[in-house]
């Protein structure tokens, strides 16, 4: 069976995990990018992938890409932040408005977004014991948070005025092979293992985080797309992950080499890292499609394998 799956973000961090995922189970893929000047981590698969030049800003541009690609899944990955409220809006708010008229003008049932955690606010404003699940009250605390419930309402509107088949993925802080912003962080002490050199952690060490590495992302995502899967039966979805605190982390990146991991924690007042929810029940996307995490200790082994790798 032929399919083709529409990537908006195909190169970047969870894309360019996502694109090969969905290359093995037999799709051709076409690629959104607002630079369109190579496929940079995605060549190896450049046989397999078409990149086409495109924002998700532009109503017009984003249909006739869709009408041009005929996809069986949209997967939008769009991402903006830091930059001015009008340019955010515009991707991370309009852009999937955008997408979703897109996939119902072309019938395209098939849509999977990328939400955050952020839709929770910190773990704080629910209690520190409380687990958290597509049901819990959402209390985000910045704008980024408030995109992505949104995207989830407006996604929820058009699943059941129109009948498409889109669900919104809850990411935690995603880490693994490559990565160079967002939850750079926490690939920090297995950084800190492959290189032995000392770092710096401007955290908390007991700042407790829920982490999903980038590969389990992405084979989530393609479970929730892949139309020779069962349709979701749901609007959102929590992805969960392990929960570990700075000083954990470190510790299961020590027990992986035989040099001294060294990490100088030197919290700073103005880190957003103990604004996250941690304890996440992801038990609908569990029992739906079997899904299950790797270690936080094969996950780090992932990394420390991509760095030394590169080294010798």
């Amino acid at each position: 069976m032929s399919k083709t799956a529409l990537v908006i973000g195909a190169r970047g961090f969870i894309g360019s995990s996502l694109t090969p995922v969905l290359i093995e189970r037999g799709f051709q893929i076409a690629c959104i990018e607002p630079i369109a000047n190579d496929l940079g981590r995605l060549t190896p698969w450049a046989e397999n992938i078409e990149l086409i030049k495109g924002s998700i800003e532009n109503t017009d541009a984003i249909t006739r890409i869709v009408s041009h690609v005929q996809p069986d899944v949209i997967v939008n990955l769009a991402f903006a932040r830091g930059l001015n409220i009008a340019s955010e809006l515009d991707v991370m708010a309009r852009g999937t408005w955008n997408v979703l008229e897109a996939a119902v003008a072309v019938n395209c049932q098939r849509v999977v977004l990328a939400s955050s955690v952020r839709v929770y606010g910190p773990q704080r404003l629910h209690g520190y014991d409380v687990m958290l699940n597509e049901d819990s009250l959402v209390k985000p605390i910045i704008r980024y948070g408030y995109y992505k419930f949104l995207n989830e309402q407006v996604a929820t509107d058009y699943r059941r005025k129109h009948g498409l088949e889109v669900s919104s993925l809850r990411i935690p802080m995603v880490y693994g092979p490559g990565v160079r912003e967002g939850a750079y962080g926490v690939c920090i002490p297995a950084l800190a293992a492959a290189t032995g050199n000392q770092m710096t952690l401007p955290y908390d060490a007991d700042a407790v985080l829920c982490l999903c590495h980038v590969g389990d992302v992405a084979r989530a995502m393609a479970d929730l797309g892949d139309p020779e899967m069962s349709a979701p039966q749901h609007g959102v979805y929590e992805l969960g992950g392990q929960t570990a605190s700075y000083r954990q982390m470190v510790d299961i990146a020590a027990t992986l080499v035989d040099n001294e991991v060294q990490i100088d924690f030197k919290p700073d007042s103005r880190s957003t890292e103990h604004d996250f929810a941690y304890l996440l029940d992801n038990s609908r996307i569990e029992e739906e499609y079997a899904f299950k995490h790797r270690s936080l200790s094969d996950g780090y082994q992932s990394i420390i394998d991509h760095i030394q790798r590169k080294v010798f």
